[in-house]
């Protein structure tokens, strides 16, 4: 994959991301005016989060696309990381408060009405979030990126709301179970906590520096190892920058290899890793294979042995 098809693919997604929130807040702002539903006026609430978060990450996601310049040698991408982290806090605001309103109508109870028109309207979301997340999952695979994750998350969130919903209204057409619709609220609201978590997990792990999956650096050292000429390597060194791995290295050569040849054993390392991650920006420095570089004490050693 190249930069710019990477880049349209992310820009095209966030795009997308934007135009369905605003229709699915359209949808929710209705159905809850017209049926009075404590779990619709939640799913509303936290649709005005997504909204918000939708416009950040779209214009977050231009500006960690940018090229690294002299300031930002690595490039822009941690600024993925910062917006997805500073959506934490209000997601948990609005959590805490679908929580605090479910326990207002156990204490206050609200018929449900209009079940039909609504059931409709939220059936439309669902479809809508359905198309969404196809889209967002395809490029999440492909891109690795920490903004399209953190719009997956959140529109993942409300396929499962927007079911949850769709279920007490179809089950209280039948039956008088008011709580019903109190208990999936307080669902949603433990729900949004959790989904929070999650991202502030990985944004903080983005901003720490945190290595790369262990699976992912398994494969990174398979490919280093399997060129015939490569004697070793030692200092390995991983994290993520946005959608981009940083994977830096000293890679263990003949002593007395001429530095044409040593020079296109290491482009024939480092264009295996890129076809196994696409984009990655790698760093690699040659050293010669001698006594002073006991294998017992490098990383692969290391690793292997864990």
């Amino acid at each position: 994959m190249t930069h710019h098809h990477h880049h349209h693919m992310i820009k095209g997604s966030t795009r997308l991301t934007v135009i369905v929130s605003l229709i699915v807040l359209a949808v929710k702002l209705v159905s809850w005016k017209i049926s009075s539903s404590l779990s619709l006026k939640a799913t509303f609430l936290e649709s005005c989060a997504d909204v918000m978060i939708s416009v950040v990450n779209f214009l977050s996601a231009r500006y960690a696309m940018k090229p690294a310049d002299f300031e930002h040698r690595f490039g822009h991408g941690k600024a993925e990381a910062i917006a997805s982290l500073s959506q934490v806090p209000l997601f948990c605001l609005i959590g805490s408060w679908i929580m605090y309103e479910g326990i207002q109508r156990i204490v206050n109870p609200i018929h449900l009405h209009h079940h039909h028109e609504t059931i409709g309207m939220m059936v439309l979301s669902i479809c809508l979030n359905i198309i969404l997340l196809i889209y967002q999952k395809k490029t999440l695979s492909q891109t690795r990126s920490l903004i399209i994750l953190c719009d997956y998350t959140h529109y993942k969130m409300d396929l499962l709301m927007h079911l949850g919903i769709v279920i007490s209204l179809v089950i209280s057409l039948f039956y008088n179970i008011v709580l019903l619709d109190v208990a999936i609220a307080m669902a949603i609201g433990a729900y949004i906590f959790y989904s929070s978590f999650h991202i502030a997990k990985e944004s903080l792990g983005m901003l720490m520096d945190t290595e790369l999956p262990i699976d992912t650096k398994k494969k990174i050292i398979h490919e280093i190892t399997s060129h015939t000429h490569v004697r070793g390597f030692h200092n390995l060194r991983t994290y993520q920058a946005g959608s981009i791995p940083i994977i830096q290295f000293h890679l263990e050569l003949d002593d007395h290899l001429p530095l044409v040849d040593a020079h296109k054993i290491s482009d024939d390392v480092e264009e295996g890793i890129l076809k196994m991650l696409p984009l990655s920006d790698i760093t690699i420095h040659l050293d010669p294979f001698s006594g002073e570089f006991k294998r017992s004490q490098t990383f692969h050693d290391h690793f292997t042995k864990s």
